[in-house]
């Protein structure tokens, strides 16, 4: 993962705003009526938890590992007699734990540092490497100092940047709901102008304004995820992500579900209703064709209250591709293959199984 460098963070800021206004323009008239109520159910879904960085906790493991000649300092080590050789060189990895929101680790801050370290991300840890190639110790805290040094500022910087959303959203959810309710009356009066009796609509009792969430539904759900992808990616990535998914959740992959003599079309319209989350594949090969695609509206569809659905993951695409074919995901923080099967897949359970 390219720390803190692969999406803007106003985007990511916008993405959630939008959700904030879908599920308003979801929540019923019994609810905008009851404001308070709402903007607090609001408030406590939409705000931001910040990251939390423990700098203080930052701890060390080591391992030998072959190093290729080529990727050795030009003006210490290579000479033409090392190319195509590995040598055994100590790696020294350095474990920064964190909290607070993952998909922030993505996002790219404004003022931002134009650099990017290169790291892996845990449930609760990020690490990066220095190798040491000169068995000198001052060498690898120096390399290791610069690294943390951007880490910080890009940290510190995000760090305002969700300051500044979370002060800005009960002013932009109290907006949100006056649109709407200004929105209803504008309907309500056009109605009633036409000069015929209204009938009110019957109306459900509730003991409180609640937007429903996803685990509000878990048990109409046969299927934990559905995974949506080309037939010509399955070889490549996608068969290994369902082998994964499915030693601890119940997976709805063609190759797991579909029987001989099954409806292709019934079994994929039953597997997109009775799962709860859509796992899409996005590639160029999920782009030229059809089906992949109508299956995407499916799960765009089943996308509301607020409620996330799609979980996608970038296969061989960047995001001026995905623009180009789906402005709709574009804003949406997506597990990379570049990260490896292992990353998507921890990614990927921190939705699925919070």
């Amino acid at each position: 993962m390219n720390l803190f460098f692969e999406i803007e963070a106003s985007h990511f800021f916008d993405a959630r705003r939008r959700e904030l206004q879908l599920a308003v323009e979801n929540a019923s008239e019994e609810q905008l009526d009851a404001q308070e109520a709402l903007s607090r159910e609001l408030l406590k879904r939409f705000q931001i938890e910040p990251l939390h960085l423990n700098f203080e906790g930052i701890y060390l493991s080591s391992r030998e590992e072959q190093i290729p000649g080529e990727l050795h300092p030009k003006s210490a080590f290579l000479v033409d007699h090392m190319r195509g050789k590995s040598f055994p060189r100590q790696v020294i990895t350095f474990h920064l734990p964190y909290g607070g929101t993952f998909e922030l680790l993505r996002c790219m801050p404004n003022p931002r540092v134009l650099s990017a370290p290169e790291v892996s991300v845990t449930d609760n840890e990020i690490l990066f490497d220095v190798i040491d190639f000169y068995s000198d110790p001052d060498r690898v805290k120096r390399e290791a100092d610069q690294t943390l040094d951007v880490i910080k500022k890009q940290y510190q910087n995000l760090a305002k940047n969700v300051e500044e959303y979370n002060t800005a959203l009960l002013s932009q959810v109290v907006k949100f709901i006056e649109q709407r309710r200004d929105q209803l009356q504008k309907r309500s009066s056009v109605v009633e102008s036409l000069g015929y009796p209204v009938k009110a609509p019957e109306q459900i009792t509730t003991e409180g304004p609640k937007i429903p969430a996803a685990s509000d539904f878990h048990d109409e759900y046969e299927w934990d995820v559905f995974i949506s992808h080309a037939s010509e990616d399955k070889d490549i990535f996608v068969r290994k992500l369902a082998d994964e998914l499915g030693k601890s959740l119940r997976v709805w992959y063609d190759e797991f579900t579909l029987k001989v003599g099954d409806s292709l079309r019934r079994s994929i319209d039953k597997g997109l209703a009775r799962s709860r989350y859509g796992v899409v594949v996005l590639s160029h090969n999920f782009f030229r064709k059809e089906w992949p695609q109508k299956e995407l509206d499916g799960l765009v569809t089943m996308e509301r209250d607020g409620r996330k659905v799609i979980l996608p993951i970038w296969l061989d695409v960047d995001a001026v591709e995905i623009m180009r074919y789906s402005p709709l995901l574009a804003d949406r923080v997506a597990a990379k293959v570049s990260d490896g099967l292992k990353q998507v897949v921890a990614e990927l359970l921190r939705v699925l199984k919070p």
